[in-house]
């Protein structure tokens, strides 16, 4: 994968181009990266086919990866402190104006409710 810095961003803000569909395919494989092939009821290619199809024709199911996006992108984010992800709908400033210092210290997780904590779906 490539890292672009695009001239209409702030400088600490790089795209990765997974190259295809099936880059970002072969990404969320990885959460069976610790279990024998030959365990796999379905081959990897095969697997792999239909995923890279599936995501073409729903790509909104990405979103039930997010959980697993620090594995799946593990190798991109090995130079950072902290990583997260969001919607795409948001917006971010100086977050160290609204997170206090324990927060990035210690914790491994934080997360924000804005009255919808009795929904039955993962926050993080």
């Amino acid at each position: 994968a490539d890292a672009h810095k695009l001239t209409f961003c702030h400088s600490n803000v790089i795209f990765i181009d997974l190259q295809s569909t099936q880059g970002m395919a072969e990404r969320l494989l990885r959460v069976l990266d610790d279990k024998e092939e030959d365990t796999w009821e379905i081959p990897r290619e095969r697997l792999l086919r239909f995923l890279t199809t599936y995501l073409k024709l729903y790509p909104y199911t990405l979103v039930e990866y997010k959980p697993a996006y620090g594995a799946i992108f593990q190798d991109l984010l090995q130079d950072y402190t902290h990583w997260g992800y969001s919607d795409i709908d948001m917006v971010f400033g100086d977050l160290g104006r609204h997170i206090e210092e324990s927060e990035w210290t210690d914790y491994d997780i934080v997360t924000y409710g804005f009255g919808d904590q009795q929904r039955l779906y993962l926050k993080g």
